[in-house]
C-alpha cells in the first residue's frame, strides 16, 4: 500500500512496511522497519519557491539544503509517537542526538531503556532514515535539586555537547524538541532551502528562535485540541553555545547554571537592561531553546480558507508541526508518567486517568465521544482528523494507523475500571455535551 501522503509536497510513504508498535519482533532481523520513500529531497527551484511562499517567506535560488540536527530527552515515550515523529522527519535529519536519563525529573530512578546493543535502541536508530546518525547518551547522575525543571534542562545541555561533537558547524540548524512533538514535514523542508531571516549569517542572536505553531493531538489522532502549542524550536548553529563564535558578545549571567537572570533576555524579547549598549547578544543554551521569549513563530498562510476552516469545525489555523500528547500504550503508563516525571501527581497510581490532569479529562471525555466542554482551549475539533482542512501527519495520513491509533486510545480508557466508573458516575454533572 503507497499512498501520496502530502500530495502538494510530493511525498511518497511506503505504508506497508511500517512495523506495527504492538510487535515485539526484532525488526533488525526482520523485514519490517519503518521506511519512507524520501522523493521530496531534490530541489526544484519552482516546488521550492512556492513552498517558501506557503509561509511568508522568499525561496532566494538557494541550491543546498541546510543540516538539521535534532535533540530530545527520551525515556518511556511508546512506539506509536516515536513512529508519528520519525515518519513526519525520515531522511531530514543529519543527526538525532537523544539524551536518557536513569533519574526522573523527580528524581525517581529507572531502568535504562536504550543501552548499547539493546533491542530497543536498534529499534531507534532504524528509524530516522538510512543517513541520518541517531544517538542516546546515557545520563546516569542523579541530580538533587529541588526544581525538576533544573533536573530536565541539566540533561538537554548534553544535546549540544553531541552536536558539537558530530561536527555541527555555526550555518548548521539545532532543533531541540520533546519526543511527541515535530515541525510537519514541509516546513522541516522550508527550514532547510527558504531565506528566513533567523537564518541569515551574521547574527546579532536578539532574536534568533524559530518556533513551530503546533497542532495539539490529545492521545489520539482524532482528539484534536482548539488550542496550538508553540514547540518545537529552531536555532542557527552561529547562536549556540559550543557552536557559535563567543567573541564580542556577553555571557548571560543564569541562575542554577541554567536561566538567564532578568536583564539577560530572561524576562522577554526586550529585557537586556544589564547589557545596554550591547550590539551582540549572548548565545542560546539548550534551556534557552525551550524558554528563551527570543523568536519569531511563522504561519502557513497559503493554500487554504483558514477562516472557513475555524468557523467550520473550530479546528487550529495555520499550523506549522504537531503535538502528539499522552500518546501511552496503557492506563498503568499514564499513571506511572504522572506521578514520577514533572509536575508530579503523587496520588496518581489511585486516580482515575481524568483526575489526574485536565488534558487527560479531555483526552478520556473525546474516547467518549464527548468533544466540547466550555472554557478557552476546552473543545477539540468537530469530526477529529478526517474532518481537517489542511496537511495531516505523514503517518496519519495512513488509514489504518490513524484507526489503530484511535481504537487503541478508546481501549485503554474503556477497559480501565477507574476511569470508566468515574466518567459513568460523573458525566451528567459535567458541563459536556455529545
Amino acid at each position: 500500500e503507497t499512498i501520496n501522503a502530502i500530495s502538494s509536497q510530493s511525498l511518497v510513504v511506503d505504508t506497508s512496511r511500517l512495523f506495527s508498535s504492538n510487535s515485539s519482533v526484532d525488526t533488525t532481523k526482520k523485514n519490517l522497519r519503518l521506511k519512507v520513500d524520501v522523493v521530496d529531497d531534490a530541489i526544484i527551484p519552482e516546488d521550492e519557491k512556492a513552498r517558501c511562499e506557503r509561509y511568508g517567506m522568499e525561496y532566494d535560488g538557494r541550491s543546498s539544503r541546510r543540516r538539521i540536527f535534532m535533540g530530545g530527552l527520551i525515556a518511556e515515550e511508546t512506539w506509536d509517537v516515536i513512529e508519528a515523529v520519525a515518519a513526519e522527519s525520515f531522511g531530514i535529519y543529519d543527526v538525532v542526538a537523544f539524551v536518557e536519563g536513569r533519574y526522573t525529573q523527580s528524581n525517581t530512578e529507572r531502568e535504562l531503556r536504550f543501552v548499547p546493543g539493546s533491542r530497543e535502541l536498534s529499534k531507534l536508530q532504524d528509524m530516522f532514515g538510512p543517513s541520518t546518525d541517531v544517538t542516546v547518551d546515557l545520563y546516569k547522575d542523579k541530580i538533587d535539586s529541588v526544581e525538576t525543571i533544573v533536573r530536565e534542562n541539566t540533561l538537554r545541555e548534553e544535546i549540544i555537547v553531541r552536536w558539537k561533537a558530530s561536527g555541527m558547524k555555526p550555518d548548521d540548524i539545532g532543533l531541540i524538541a520533546d519526543v511527541d512533538e515535530t515541525f510537519s514535514r514541509d516546513f522541516l523542508r522550508a527550514a532547510q532551502i527558504c531565506d528566513i531571516p533567523q537564518f541569515r549569517p551574521g547574527q546579532d542572536c536578539r532574536q534568533p528562535k524559530v518556533l513551530a505553531m503546533s497542532m495539539v493531538f490529545e492521545a489520539s489522532p482524532d482528539c484534536i485540541r482548539e488550542r496550538k502549542w508553540h514547540h518545537p524550536d529552531m536555532v542557527i548553529g552561529e547562536c549556540i553555545e559550543l557552536i557559535g563564535n563567543e567573541t564580542g558578545r556577553p555571557k548571560a549571567v543564569r541562575k542554577d547554571l541554567i536561566y538567564r537572570k532578568a536583564g539577560f533576555g530572561g524576562g522577554g524579547p526586550n529585557d537586556w537592561g544589564s547589557m545596554p549598549n550591547a550590539t551582540l547578544f549572548p548565545l542560546l543554551n539548550a534551556a534557552d531553546f525551550r524558554m528563551c521569549d527570543c523568536g519569531n513563530v511563522y504561519d502557513y498562510v497559503g493554500d487554504y480558507d483558514w477562516n472557513a476552516a475555524k468557523n467550520e469545525n473550530r479546528q487550529p489555523t495555520k499550523y506549522t508541526g504537531y503535538h502528539f500528547h499522552n500518546f501511552f500504550d496503557s492506563a498503568n503508563a499514564v499513571r506511572t508518567k504522572y506521578r514520577t516525571y514533572g509536575h508530579t501527581v503523587y496520588d496518581a497510581m489511585n486516580l482515575s486517568m481524568a483526575e489526574i490532569h485536565e488534558d487527560l479529562s479531555r483526552a478520556v471525555d473525546c474516547a467518549f465521544n464527548y468533544t466540547s466542554r466550555k472554557g478557552e482551549g476546552m473543545e477539540f475539533v468537530l469530526g477529529g482528523l478526517a474532518a481537517i482542512m489542511g496537511p495531516k501527519p505523514v503517518l496519519y495520513s495512513n488509514a489504518k494507523k490513524w484507526r489503530q491509533r484511535a481504537n487503541k486510545w478508546k481501549g485503554i480508557v474503556m477497559n480501565d475500571p477507574l476511569t470508566f466508573e468515574h466518567f459513568e458516575t460523573s458525566r451528567n454533572e459535567q458541563n459536556v455535551t455529545d
